[in-house]
């Protein structure tokens, strides 16, 4: 084990104090790295998926296989964000609202189970970036050690592919909520229509993929160097999109860019 990765342990072992952590968990390589050391290193741990609208169908249970597979006992938080006016109209402080909201209960569940820490798979990368929820993170004492410890995401992907993580190369998943221009209103029926857009698009090949949601019109981003693929491949990706409501499909020609409805 390279050093970084074991002053990562060793902060993980701090953390828990002797006790277990309770690890914000969504299958992705940032949480998996950390719950896979910490059970490595005979950490109990809990690993809490929020189970929402805002979160893609396929998450939880790929969560819960990953979660076992790693040592840890998997927890899955039935969460209701958009009962919050704030969340529901996608306001711009949505991302806040709802990351305090979702961390507040994992606080409270923490607290029951008699943990004291709850840590988070944030890295510093994400410090430099436009995220709102992070100031939810620092106001209930969650603690992210990969940000902390300066691990980039491109050093949690080097770092999982040394441990072996099947989850090394996963692309990342934000909240279904992210495929929408802010002030609209997010139902369950949207949001499950975005998250099934981009399933059926990752079948067509593209892993890294954002479905990106104006009315009846949908907006496709994928990687600049895959767009000639997506030209490709209308025959069978339009009827497949229109299939599920969409009037007009188009290919954004910027590419991929996450967060894109914040300007970039």
């Amino acid at each position: 084990m390279n050093r970084q990765l074991q002053t990562l342990t060793e902060t993980l072992t701090q953390l828990a104090a002797g006790g277990g952590l309770c690890v914000a968990f969504s299958g992705g390589v940032d949480s998996s790295l950390l719950v896979k050391l910490a059970c490595g290193a005979g950490i109990p741990v809990h690993a809490v998926t929020f189970d929402s609208t805002l979160q893609p169908a396929a998450d939880a249970p790929q969560a819960a296989k990953q979660a076992a597979s790693y040592g840890a006992k998997h927890v899955l938080l039935r969460c209701d964000p958009l009962s919050d006016e704030v969340v529901r109209m996608n306001r711009k402080e949505r991302c806040y609202r709802c990351k305090y909201a979702l961390f507040a209960r994992l606080r409270e569940y923490a607290a029951e189970q008699g943990f004291a820490a709850v840590i988070d798979g944030t890295n510093a990368d994400d410090l430099s970036e436009y995220r709102p929820g992070l100031r939810a993170l620092r106001e209930l004492s969650i603690v992210s050690p990969l940000a902390e410890l300066g691990i980039t995401k491109a050093m949690v992907r080097e770092f999982a592919a040394e441990i072996g993580l099947d989850v090394a190369k996963k692309p990342s998943s934000p909240c279904l909520a992210t495929r929408f221009p802010y002030d609209t209103l997010l139902t369950e029926q949207e949001l499950s229509r975005a998250g099934k857009a981009e399933e059926l698009l990752r079948g067509f090949g593209f892993l890294t993929v954002r479905a990106r949601v104006h009315g009846e019109l949908l907006r496709i981003e994928v990687p600049l160097e895959q767009l000639a693929q997506a030209v490709q491949c209308a025959g069978e990706l339009v009827p497949a999109m229109r299939a599920l409501g969409f009037s007009q499909v188009t290919l954004d020609l910027a590419g991929f860019r996450s967060g894109s409805f914040d300007g970039k």
